[in-house]
């Protein structure tokens, strides 16, 4: 992992310049194309959901991440356990490798262990906020989260895109009323989280722009896009130990190559440019 770090205002600045420079903009983050329960991926070191009901459901190199403390998986004594929580990002939908970012996390924290990281991937495709709240209620998901060492989680995008009018006209009025509701249901979701698990570190992906908008739309879209991670990022100061990994200059310079086929969730380059940042925030 590397060792450097910066802090989020010049993350938040590098970003702001990269969208300038590209002239597209950010909107409201990437977009489910539906809303289904699934089974998790099999991949190396993942191991199977638990079987409750599920509802319905730049590089990385260049920018560095704020940093937390972790239980390093060196100084754990047998299997490192990582849990995913969340939506289609979580789940990996887009990557043709089927690795996602939990699939390329995992890869970088086996590094540093001689013993197993175990991956539960437990992402939904259409997954939003207050359909989260129950699942992580269900007594299955509350014991993966218990013996958890490391918690990822990736919310909020579906809220957004579905709560705040058409994708070529953002309505701010629309967002706030939806980003109150979201950050509400956040909140609950974080201390269902701690109820179960009070130290491991949650690492929160912040959302992303996928669409290129100009003119008033971009202003707009750029601003709704901006205050939802600030106050995402503010929420999770309640909650520590947690962060919000940025993801949004990953996806501003050369932004397309990183996008899968349907213009919405990354692809394999990205899911893995994804992963890289999230263990750099962790020490």
């Amino acid at each position: 992992m590397q060792k450097g770090k910066i802090v989020w205002y010049l993350i938040a600045a590098t970003s702001a310049l990269s969208l300038l420079l590209l002239g597209s903009g950010a909107i409201l983050a990437y977009q489910d194309t539906r809303t289904e329960s699934v089974q998790p991926q099999k991949i190396a070191g993942e191991k199977q959901k638990p079987t409750g009901d599920s509802p319905a459901a730049g590089g990385s190199e260049s920018v560095k991440s704020a940093s937390i403390p972790t239980f390093s998986p060196a100084q754990v004594e047998g299997d490192y356990r990582l849990v995913a929580l969340g939506d289609s990002l979580t789940r990996g939908t887009g990557d043709e490798t089927g690795q996602g970012f939990v699939g390329n996390l995992t890869a970088e924290l086996q590094k540093l262990t001689k013993h197993q990281v175990v991956a539960t991937n437990l992402g939904i495709n259409g997954m939003k906020a207050p359909e989260l709240l129950p699942y992580i209620q269900s007594p299955e998901v509350q014991q993966e989260i218990k013996t958890a060492h490391l918690i990822t989680l990736s919310i909020g995008g579906n809220d957004l895109v579905r709560g705040a009018g058409a994708i070529s006209d953002p309505n701010p009025e629309l967002s706030k009323q939806t980003q109150d509701t979201y950050l509400s249901t956040l909140d609950q979701i974080f201390t269902e989280i701690r109820k179960q698990n009070q130290t491991a570190p949650v690492l929160f992906v912040g959302l992303y722009n996928p669409f290129a908008l100009d003119g008033d739309s971009l202003q707009t879209a750029y601003k709704i896009l901006e205050e939802w991670n600030f106050q995402t990022s503010r929420l999770l100061a309640k909650h520590q130990p947690a962060l919000l990994v940025p993801t949004q200059d990953l996806f501003a310079w050369n932004g397309e190559k990183r996008l899968s086929v349907d213009r919405f969730h990354p692809n394999a380059e990205g899911y893995k440019e994804i992963a890289l940042r999230m263990a750099q925030s962790l020490r």
